[in-house]
């Protein structure tokens, strides 16, 4: 890597590093997102270099007076940027007030709010949101060849919230789709397969999140039945007819928020029970197979998905 101040060019990352403070805005950021991406790569030296960061931090109010310190400032600041950014990648919604202020800095008191690092603008995200995901935006990222590690994350912290959303819209199908998230990146931290595929079998999961929305609109479904008709279409063997599938998932809602409706049904044994024989009496004879395995999943869709909703619409 090559930095330059003026005249003067670094050999690599280290070196540059004494003169951060001295760099132009835009030097900073990329000596700062070549780091971010350096580091976001490796989950344990990610959270390694982020606890040292905050010792570091910690201890530079305490020595501000020796005579040395300032010979470090610009360490500690490049150092501060550097966590900022990654803490920013790991957790890109949270405390998003504090994003707006400036890096409290021990050392440098000069560095105002809007040169906090903006890790989406590096790694070239307009907004936290699954809609960005697309084969337009892996197309980019193939033609940079740079900064994909950063990407990446940042994709895995969209689909986790995206995810974690809809959940209880869907239990199930969220819980296996998350658990293929967190495959995806499990194996790209075992090196299976570098960031650029990584990024590409995220967007194959977030594809078919897209494409199940489509198919809700199109089958006129709302998302309280979308769970419920994905549970009887995951048993094809079960039940075949959209029509028939849309009929019944209808009267099982209808079962379910009559059992809802009652405080704190779900912890109760003998409502469970009424809800369930509601549901086994829906789908009697209109099943062909796998009845039980339905049952179970129907009820615990409606369990997680309604514990607070005759609250909601009180």
């Amino acid at each position: 890597m090559q930095e330059k101040e003026g005249q003067r060019t670094f050999s690599s990352l280290h070196a540059a590093i004494p003169y951060f403070s001295s760099f132009p805005k835009t030097e900073r950021l990329k000596l700062v997102g070549f780091a971010t991406n350096t580091l976001v790569a490796g989950d344990e030296l990610c959270k390694t270099f982020l606890l040292n960061e905050k010792k570091l931090s910690s201890l530079a109010p305490i020595v501000k007076s020796h005579e040395r310190i300032h010979e470090l400032g610009a360490d500690i600041v490049c150092l501060q940027y550097v966590g900022a950014a990654l803490r920013k990648a790991k957790n890109p919604q949270q405390n998003t007030r504090q994003s707006a202020n400036k890096i409290k800095d021990l050392i440098h008191r000069s560095i105002e709010s809007e040169d906090v690092v903006d890790v989406f603008q590096m790694a070239g995200i307009e907004r936290f949101d699954i809609s960005i995901i697309t084969d337009a935006f892996l197309a980019t990222a193939k033609e940079q060849k740079t900064g994909n590690e950063l990407k990446l994350e940042l994709l895995r912290q969209i689909m986790n919230n995206e995810i974690k959303l809809r959940s209880t819209k869907n239990l199930i199908k969220y819980r296996k789709l998350k658990e293929e998230v967190e495959k995806i990146i499990s194996d790209y931290h075992a090196h299976f397969f570098d960031s650029l595929v990584a990024m590409e079998k995220l967007r194959a999961v977030a594809k078919q999140m897209q494409e199940e929305d489509k198919i809700r609109q199109r089958l006129g479904l709302t998302e309280e039945e979308e769970a419920f008709y994905q549970i009887l279409a995951n048993h094809p063997n079960a039940v075949q007819e959209v029509d028939l599938i849309k009929e019944l998932v209808k009267k099982i809602l209808a079962e379910v928020k009559k059992s809802a409706s009652q405080p704190d049904w779900y912890k109760k044994d003998d409502t469970k029970a009424q809800l369930q024989l509601a549901v086994k009496k829906v789908l009697r004879f209109k099943v062909k197979a796998g009845l039980q395995a339905i049952l179970n999943e129907v009820m615990e869709q409606a369990e997680e998905r309604y514990k607070v909703w005759a609250f909601e619409v009180a």
